[in-house]
């Protein structure tokens, strides 16, 4: 299998498939022993095709755990699309271990896409491969991580070649963004009296724990910084802060990394 390849296709001209069974039934196994005809490292496409709808499935079921309906996100476009993803992305990001376990399901959902290609199972699923990809690539970015290589890329490609779709535009003058190596306290408070407290916590969280980054190059003693900052983020992941005293924290002297704190070398 090729580097960074999960999955191929077997296409049988002239018995290819025959031999791999027969091939694996004598070298198959590590211990000595083949490889029985239930255990091959293949499957039909049927079968991986009821996988991926039983991802989706799952992936839309805990989405709406979170009050993200994923179909509502289906034919959205121009500024109704940059809407909905700003608030599903805010929803998710409600907790480290909600955006992971929604991350997850989306990465594995994305790859089990490629795998099914192309079976009519994938172009049914296009439209909602197409939300899940540029819901996690939103949610990424907002940490400070997006998503422009790896699985998640290269689905995009394959969703936007697509013959006969029509991928969902993003006006990216409306996205807003923010420079990671100089925080605009003002404008994060703003948007977190605007409503976006989870966004606008997360990008502050990415910020700072990019300065932390550059701090710690500079003076190698200012790695505690790092411990401190995790040590309130694990209080809030904990449940001991709610998303109003975690921005607090974040944006005033009590955490060391704020705008009051002094930097530089020591």
């Amino acid at each position: 299998m090729a580097q960074g390849k999960t999955a191929g296709e077997i296409i049988d001209y002239i018995g290819v498939f025959r031999d791999l069974q027969r091939a694996l039934a004598i070298y198959g196994s590590g211990s000595g022993g083949g490889v029985e005809s239930g255990d091959l490292p293949v499957s039909p496409k049927e079968e991986q095709a009821a996988e991926l709808r039983e991802m989706l499935d799952d992936l839309a079921f805990y989405a709406s755990g979170y009050s993200v309906d994923l179909k509502a996100g289906l034919g959205v476009t121009g500024f109704d699309w940059v809407a909905w993803l700003s608030g599903a992305a805010e929803a998710l990001l409600v907790s480290d271990d909600v955006r992971r376990g929604f991350l997850q399901r989306a990465d594995a959902a994305a790859r089990q896409w490629k795998a099914v290609k192309p079976h009519e199972a994938a172009t049914e699923a296009q439209p909602e491969m197409t939300v899940v990809v540029r819901l996690a690539q939103k949610t990424r970015s907002i940490i400070g991580s997006p998503d422009i290589s790896g699985v998640l890329g290269s689905v995009e490609q394959l969703l936007e070649e697509s013959v006969g779709t029509e991928p969902f535009l993003i006006d990216r003058e409306a996205i807003q963004r923010v420079d990671l190596t100089q925080i605009d306290f003002e404008a994060l408070s703003g948007l977190f009296a605007a409503g976006k407290r989870n966004t606008a916590a997360q990008q502050l969280r990415a910020a700072l724990e990019k300065q932390i980054d550059l701090m710690a190059r500079m003076n190698p003693t200012r790695t505690d910084y790092a411990a401190k900052l995790q040590e309130v983020i694990d209080r809030y992941n904990a449940g001991s802060l709610n998303i109003d005293s975690l921005f607090e924290e974040l944006t005033h002297n009590r955490c060391p990394t704020s705008r009051n704190a002094t930097y530089g070398r020591s």
